[in-house]
């Protein structure tokens, strides 16, 4: 049974696809935007605009994908949390 788990989660995770992981999008001023797939090293994009960033994204994610299937690797599994926080720094209340 052991074995029968470890290979459908080796197939599962050979075509993981662009979809299944998490896309982290954020400003990098003043030089434009960065797209990253933090689950997987080397997965980011820097480009002028936010759709730009997401575009060149998916083309990297191809690259490594393939060279993931070269090496008959499977890609990581996304174990990224995204949590996002309100920092208040120095602010008063004023009522």
């Amino acid at each position: 049974m052991r074995r029968i788990q470890t290979l459908a989660q080796a197939v599962h995770w050979r075509w993981m696809g662009f979809d299944d992981y998490k896309v982290v999008l954020y400003r990098n001023q003043p030089d434009g935007w960065v797209a990253e797939a933090p689950a997987i090293p080397g997965c980011h994009a820097l480009m002028p605009t936010r759709e730009e960033a997401l575009v060149e994204l998916a083309a990297v994610f191809r690259l490594i994908s393939e060279e993931y299937g070269e090496r008959k690797e499977s890609l990581p599994a996304d174990t990224t949390e995204i949590e996002s926080f309100l920092i208040q720094a120095g602010l008063k209340d004023k009522r």
